[in-house]
C-alpha cells in the first residue's frame, strides 16, 4: 500500500512541476513578446537621405564636415566628430561614417567618396 501512495504523490509532483513549467514558458514567452513589440516602437525606423555637406579638405587628405544641408533647406552646424571609420550602413551604402554631434543629438553622416553624402535619417 505504501508503494501506491508513494507513486500518487510522484504522480502529483510531476503534473504540478509540468504545469508550473508550462505557466512559466507561457509568461516568459508572453514577456519577450510584450518587450520586443516595445523595443520596435522605441527604435525609429531609418532611411537613407541625401544631403548638402559643407567640409574643410586639408592638405594632409582629411576631410572635416562642418554643416548638413537637408533638402527643406534646414542647415545643422555639426558641433563634434565623435569617430571616423569605414563602415556599411544601416539604411544602404557604405562609405566613410562620420559619427557625429548636432547639439545633443548623435548621428551617422556618410561619405560615400563619390561627391555624394547621405545621413541615416529617423522617420514614422
Amino acid at each position: 500500500m505504501t508503494s501506491v501512495i508513494g507513486l500518487d504523490i510522484i504522480r502529483d509532483v510531476k503534473t504540478d512541476y509540468t504545469l508550473m513549467l508550462h505557466h512559466i514558458t507561457h509568461f516568459v514567452n508572453s514577456f519577450l513578446e510584450y518587450s520586443l513589440k516595445g523595443m520596435e516602437k522605441m527604435e525609429p525606423q531609418r532611411r537613407k537621405v541625401y544631403v548638402t555637406v559643407d567640409a574643410e579638405h586639408k592638405p594632409d587628405g582629411s576631410c572635416r564636415p562642418l554643416t548638413i544641408k537637408m533638402a527643406d533647406n534646414s542647415t545643422y552646424a555639426i558641433d563634434r566628430i565623435k569617430q571616423i571609420c569605414r563602415a556599411a550602413s544601416m539604411v544602404g551604402g557604405r562609405g566613410i561614417r562620420y559619427t557625429i554631434m548636432i547639439g545633443t543629438h548623435e548621428t551617422s553622416l556618410f561619405d560615400e567618396q563619390n561627391g555624394k553624402w547621405f545621413v541615416e535619417a529617423k522617420f514614422g
